[in-house]
């Protein structure tokens, strides 16, 4: 495997950290590479390295292959989601291993809300991290918008970043319905002393 972003260091990402620049990024217009296709010699020295947090990419259809390395260096087994933005309509996860490919994961924005092991609105991944390893990954994502969000998260930090979201969406919310009665009062208020 030809590395030419850094490898995501796990001592380095324990709650939170953009996969782009750590990323390298393989454009195929048809959509017709296979994971084998990609590991070859050949279509893996077409990979370039992501020069973003967020590499965003000509807008299209197009499918979008994303190689990443993962380094642990912990005594224990880590568990991670890999969150991805919400406009990913199909994606893909494969592991490189010594005896081929091992697809892990897939999900997507087609994937019915109720039906995604993670209910979230942005398709989640989620990630087994062995102690001491060095692992490869390759991600095939379609995207409309050519926006490669992706974030390594710890559970805990991202659900406490949701718990978060939700209070302030609630604040919001409740705001904008104390404004709404308050004008319909005032407004009818007017209407009444002032026909």
């Amino acid at each position: 495997t030809v590395l030419a972003a850094s490898p995501v260091e796990m001592k380095s990402c324990k709650d939170f950290c953009f996969l782009g620049k750590h990323s390298d990024i393989l454009v195929d217009p048809e959509g017709g590479l296979g994971i084998d296709d990609v590991l070859s010699p050949e279509i893996a020295s077409q990979f370039k390295p992501g020069r973003r947090e967020v590499p965003k990419l000509v807008r299209s259809n197009a499918t979008y292959w994303v190689r990443f390395h993962i380094r642990t260096s912990f005594d224990l087994h880590q568990e991670k989601w890999l969150v991805l933005d919400p406009h990913m309509v199909d994606a893909g996860l494969y592991r490189a291993m010594p005896d081929g490919p091992e697809k892990l994961y897939q999900t997507g924005s087609q994937v019915p809300l109720l039906k995604r092991d993670i209910v979230n609105v942005r398709p989640i991944i989620p990630m087994h991290l062995a102690p001491n390893q060095f692992q490869t990954y390759y991600l095939k994502v379609r995207t409309p918008l050519g926006l490669l969000r992706l974030e390594l998260w710890s559970i805990k930090a991202f659900s406490q970043r949701e718990s978060l979201n939700q209070y302030l969406l609630g604040t919001w919310l409740g705001c904008m319905i104390v404004s709404f009665f308050f004008n319909l009062f005032v407004y009818s208020s007017t209407v009444i002393f002032f026909p």
